[in-house]
């Protein structure tokens, strides 16, 4: 019996130290609230669902108490505002918070075992995880700005996380498609190699577009560079590479992204604007079809 009194108490205590903790949180009369445990300033108010790509653009846009370098807040900084004490929801509401929803919220830090999905934190449960996160899911947001506390890393996020690059013929080469890579993180992201990866590697091309090199140090704070690639297919058919970034992230230290294109041999004779294939087209397509015309046309 007075086993169980002293687990009460010190369940007691628990909670108490806790309350304490989120004590850490001034709610500012700009509709902000600063935690004074990470130097981390929150908006006040939740934004509504959105999916992940234009939660990143919200936040990156928004312009409130007179800042306008919010951000999308990365796994861990948002996981720092969760009271585990509460649930429905599970944070202080009465005070700091008092418009959370007992939902998903999105952080801006990728799965690194697969790049459309991102981590969350949901506000009725406390659960912290990638359980329904495609990217494409409308979640709720809450935007948070760089502080200098325990929490600061980098937070790298790549778009788009996929990228086909379509039909190219073969022997020729596509135009270069631009890659952008951001740091979502409140310290210097630094990049130490991009490579491409995979049996058709070799067909894909990776430039240093407004990067300035492939082995860039981003600064925090959302600011990006983009990469550029391209196809140049040697061979008929669907071709992929993957493009392996490999950084000090915390969370994701390497983040892949897919490539694809497909491989083409261009038709012979003539195609009008509208694309039509003419009679002569459509003699090649047959002969090429029975083996009767090589692969390109002379």
């Amino acid at each position: 019996m007075r086993k169980i009194f002293l687990i009460m108490i010190l369940s007691i205590f628990v909670l108490f130290l806790s309350k304490i903790a989120f004590s850490a949180f001034v709610v500012n009369s700009d509709g902000t609230v600063t935690d004074t445990e990470t130097s981390l300033m929150w908006q006040q108010e939740t934004a509504g669902g959105r999916d992940w790509e234009a939660s990143l653009n919200y936040c990156e846009s928004l312009n409130l108490a007179g800042y306008d370098d919010w951000r999308l807040p990365n796994r861990n900084e948002l996981q720092s505002i969760v009271d585990y004490t509460n649930y429905n929801p599970a944070i202080d509401d009465t005070t700091a918070f008092p418009d959370t929803q007992s939902s998903n919220y999105w952080s801006s830090t990728t799965y690194a075992a697969d790049n459309v999905i991102a981590w969350h934190v949901n506000f009725y449960n406390r659960y912290v995880g990638v359980g329904d996160s495609v990217k494409t899911s409308p979640f709720y947001v809450r935007a948070v700005r760089s502080g200098h506390g325990p929490l600061d890393y980098s937070d790298i996020s790549v778009s788009p996380g996929t990228y086909d690059l379509g039909n190219v013929n073969v022997g020729s080469a596509s135009s270069a498609q631009s890659l952008t890579i951001t740091n979502n993180g409140t310290k210097d992201l630094v990049i130490s190699s991009m490579v491409l990866t995979g049996e058709d590697s070799s067909m894909f091309d990776l430039i240093a577009g407004t990067c300035p090199n492939l082995t860039p140090t981003i600064a925090q704070g959302g600011i990006s560079c983009a990469v550029l690639v391209t196809f140049s297919p040697t061979s008929e058919g669907i071709k992929s590479a993957t493009l392996e970034i490999t950084s000090d992230d915390p969370d994701t230290p390497i983040l892949n992204v897919s490539l694809s294109g497909t491989g083409i041999v261009p038709l012979c004779g003539d195609v009008d604007k509208n694309g039509v294939v003419d009679i002569f087209d459509a003699l090649k397509i047959a002969e090429y079809d029975a083996g009767l015309i090589p692969d390109v046309c002379e």
